[in-house]
């Protein structure tokens, strides 16, 4: 887990509310784009194919964050198992184990909709399918 306060928070209430909370670490800066994407897919694949050892539903995991986080949980959530947004080759550790997640949880980018509503922007549909998470 992280040691910033924040990402401590937020894991230690929903662990006591009786959920599985990881807390990732992603490229961020200069150049984190667009390495910072496999960096949260292979979170979650390790959580899947870890799921017996750390005791948790392999089909219930979820993405959440605010700020950059939040903006990549949206695209794990939209870009699941894609293969066209899926690392290849020695950037995932976890070949053949899914990078779904079930569903994603960004409270804090009502403001990034809300600037692309204001600059009549369309959301990227094209990148969004009938079984994203919701």
């Amino acid at each position: 887990m992280k040691t910033e306060n924040r990402a401590k928070e937020i894991c230690t209430t929903l662990a006591a509310a009786g959920y599985v909370a990881v807390s990732v670490d992603h490229r961020l800066g200069a150049g984190a784009w667009p390495h910072n994407l496999p960096d949260c897919q292979n979170a979650v694949r390790f959580r899947r194919a870890n799921a017996a050892k750390c005791q948790l539903d392999p089909d219930r995991i979820a993405g959440a964050g605010g700020s950059t986080g939040g903006h990549l949980a949206l695209l794990v959530g939209f870009t699941g198992d894609q293969p066209e947004f899926e690392p290849t080759g020695v950037a995932t550790p976890y070949p053949g184990v899914s990078s779904k997640v079930r569903a994603i949880f960004a409270p804090w980018l009502w403001r990034f909709w809300k600037s692309i509503s204001a600059c009549k922007i369309s959301p990227p549909q094209g990148y969004t399918f009938s079984d994203s998470a919701p």
